[in-house]
């Protein structure tokens, strides 16, 4: 199957690897919309076209998209358009995963290498898991990002939500949508739509490491 990818940043880069080197796929071209449309005019040796033109040389018939792009509002109001031109999107999901056969999941899901799911999880559709640990009977909802993080068991994310490196999400919890979960947080009650969670910073100490090593570790 013959395959376009939206986007021509460093994530497309990374989905055009493991597409090429982890999937029966064949990346056949970019594609973005006409304002961003970059002056090289290609990718990995591959023709960059204007979404805009898309259909005129790409027949969604003959033709799939995988939607490449980080910020989760963007990516769905991309992932419309995409269906309204009449595309299909694939979904990718890493041999390096690791996840069970009753997996659920939509369109354009992305399950990259190091993602552990157990059983009686379901993904939505336009959603990225990136390393992230999901426990038994989760759910995720659609055009979410999970980077790196751990949800324990029947944890329940709302739509549009991203939950950051190493945050954490205790069972039998709810988060509302468009949730920002930041790096280090830890979730131990239900949130709210709209809610924002950070993790204290890290202090950087008034003391040099040369000092230490003279000091303690000679």
């Amino acid at each position: 199957m013959k395959v376009i990818i939206f986007g021509v940043g460093k994530l497309a880069d990374y989905v055009h690897f493991v597409l090429t080197n982890d999937s029966p796929y064949e990346v056949v071209a970019f594609c973005i919309e006409e304002a961003f449309m970059p002056e090289s005019g290609t990718v990995h040796d591959l023709p960059i076209i204007t979404f805009e033109l898309l259909p005129s040389t790409y027949s969604p018939d003959d033709y799939k998209i995988f939607i490449a792009v980080g910020n989760n509002s963007v990516r769905e109001v991309i992932y419309n358009k995409v269906k309204d031109n009449g595309y299909s999107c694939i979904t990718y999901i890493s041999s390096k995963a690791i996840f069970w056969s009753d997996l659920s999941f939509g369109d354009n899901v992305f399950i990259g290498e190091g993602t552990v799911i157990q059983p009686f999880v379901s993904v939505g559709f336009n959603s990225f898991l990136f390393a992230a640990r999901v426990g038994h009977h989760c759910s995720v909802g659609n055009n979410v990002i999970l980077s790196g993080c751990v949800l324990a068991g029947d944890a329940h994310i709302g739509d549009n939500s991203f939950l950051g490196l190493n945050s954490t999400v205790n069972q039998n919890l709810k988060i509302g949508k468009a949730n920002i979960i930041g790096v280090g947080a830890n979730i131990g009650s239900d949130t709210n739509d709209y809610d924002v969670y950070t993790n204290s910073s890290t202090v950087k100490r008034a003391v040099s490491s040369q000092r230490i090593k003279n000091e303690y570790l000679h």
